[in-house]
């Protein structure tokens, strides 16, 4: 089904990729696992024929589906193009879709003669299409519809008149309703709130397709696949094992300690007859030949000592405490804000004092980034009024990649930023992760992980004391959220946090929840973790 053999990829001189292989089969569910930097992303646009490895094969059927981690549909569609166009556009129904749609449209542009001509073709094709199941196709299409949070909209409705999280999650609908036999699915997750997550793991467990998964998301591993190939970012090779992911964290850690205690005794053992070998070579001749016997026995017995799997890295950069505002940092009163008939915020009011924290939290399309921007001064509110405490300096995070840094290296974005010189910077990235190979790179080629640690990072270089963070760990794995919580506790800023991930929430034990729709702002409390996971 998918086949990579001896995958090799460079940027530059140095290795992304280095003789990666793997096999995934009909109907086999695998997760794509690794820290963020290892390459997972490159390999499933090397596996999509997006980019061209330095070496080695793929092979791959010809109906694949692949989603990347920031999929835009308006890239490939018109704005013109409608909901329904989009959506059933990579099923095998789709060319015979777009004939007897364009002859419907001639049905009502003729008369006469040319009319019956229509109306006998119209015919033909409306048959055809049914006999090859069309309607079907578009009836599931409908269902993947609903279960991404997209049900409200019409199928006839223009692309262009969507949002642009409504955008991505119809590109991902158009994936999943595309009937191909092999899915490959970069982070799907970070575009979905608890529903769609929920509805996306059903989705998985009853398709006949297979899927490579990509995904730092613990719950989606566990049940949605049945074999985990795990990227090293060190050694930049894969390590594959049966069963969930859970399974193989816990089967690593056994394996691990086992190789430990094996390589010990194996480097204890050569200490041993090394330290004999030489204590015998100072004496008599025939005890100088036994020791070069033993010399060659020592040599053996290193190439056959193992190799125990590295630490993953933690990241090492510590930010001193935020600059100190006034009492009260932030104040929002009836902020309101609609799109054509849809009304997000209807109201939204709340106070937050220095150091407090508000989880903001909600289904997909309630208003909860649309609130950030406001706050951020990047939207204007329809009505309501928001006003910064005094000495409060506002750093907004959201998802992307800004323009005006795309371009930039690791090292230019930061330079501004922090003083000491060529040292210093160097040693704040390597702090993050960024290393020699990463440093002079553009920001824009870094995966997404590390983009948004960079980013995270420079809000706090910059002293802001009031951070607006908008899924901030969408892309990031467990050991980078784990750092993200600590510098938050270190750094101690007024939060305001849009995310979908329990854990993440009950990691910043927030002081306040907003929940959306409703705008009920509300002293948090434990109850609120099962809200995240049942809306």
């Amino acid at each position: 089904m998918l086949t990579l053999k001896d995958i090799r990829y460079f940027w530059g001189p140095q290795p992304v990729l280095d003789s990666v292989s793997l096999f995934v089969g009909r109907g086999e569910k695998a997760g794509l696992v690794g820290a963020n930097g290892a390459g997972k992303t490159t390999l499933l646009r090397i596996a999509a024929g997006e980019i061209t490895p330095d070496g080695g094969s793929v092979g791959r059927p010809n109906r694949t589906g692949y989603l990347p981690q920031e999929p835009d549909v308006s890239e490939a569609f018109p704005a013109s193009a409608s909901v329904r166009d989009v959506v059933v556009s990579a099923s095998p129904t789709a060319a015979l879709a777009q004939q007897l749609a364009a002859a419907e449209r001639r049905l009502t542009t003729t008369t006469g003669a040319v009319l019956e001509a229509a109306v006998e073709e119209y015919s033909c094709l409306e048959e055809a299409y049914r006999v090859a199941d069309g309607y079907q196709v578009e009836a599931e299409a409908a269902i993947v519809l609903r279960g991404l949070g997209l049900g409200h909209i019409e199928l006839d409705r223009q692309i262009g008149q969507l949002s642009s999280g409504e955008r991505t999650r119809l590109e991902m609908a158009r994936i999943l309703a595309s009937g191909a036999s092999l899915l490959m699915l970069d982070e799907p997750t970070n575009h979905l709130d608890v529903d769609g997550t929920r509805w996306l793991m059903e989705f998985l467990a009853r398709t006949e397709a297979a899927v490579l998964l990509v995904s730092h998301d613990l719950r989606l591993l566990d049940q949605s696949i049945s074999r985990v190939f795990d990227l090293d970012v060190q050694t930049r090779q894969i390590e594959e094992f049966k069963g969930t992911y859970s399974n193989y964290l816990a089967w690593s850690e056994e394996r691990k300690a086992t190789l430990t205690k094996t390589r010990s005794r194996q480097l204890e053992q050569i200490d041993r007859l090394q330290t004999l070998a030489d204590k015998w070579r100072k004496k008599t001749e025939v005890m100088a030949r036994r020791a070069k016997v033993f010399d060659r026995r020592v040599a053996r017995m290193k190439e056959e000592v193992v190799d125990v799997p590295t630490e993953a890295r933690s990241l090492g950069l510590h930010f001193p405490a935020a600059p100190r505002s006034g009492r009260v940092t932030l104040r929002a009163v009836g902020l309101r804000k609609r799109y054509g008939r849809n009304a997000v915020l209807k109201g939204t009011s709340f106070v937050l004092e220095r150091g407090q924290r508000l989880a903001v939290i909600g289904v997909n399309g309630a208003g909860k980034s649309t609130l950030l921007n406001i706050l951020a001064g990047r939207l204007r509110g329809d009505a309501g009024t928001f006003t910064l405490g005094h000495q409060v300096k506002l750093g907004h995070f959201a998802h992307g990649l800004e323009r005006d840094t795309a371009d930039l290296t690791p090292y230019e974005y930061l330079l501004p930023l922090v003083s000491g010189g060529e040292r210093e910077i160097r040693s704040t990235l390597a702090g993050l992760l960024l290393g020699e190979d990463h440093a002079f790179r553009p920001v824009a080629t870094l995966s997404s992980g590390e983009r948004a640690r960079l980013g995270i990072a420079k809000l706090m270089l910059e002293r802001h004391n009031l951070l607006l963070l908008d899924e901030p760990n969408s892309n990031l794995d467990v050991h980078t959220r784990e750092w993200l919580l600590q510098a938050l506790d270190e750094y101690r800023p007024t939060l305001v946090v849009v995310s979908h991930d329990r854990d993440f929430v009950a990691g910043l034990s927030p002081d306040k929840v907003l929940l959306m729709p409703g705008e009920r702002h509300e002293a948090f409390r434990a109850e609120h973790l099962r809200l995240v996971e049942l809306e």
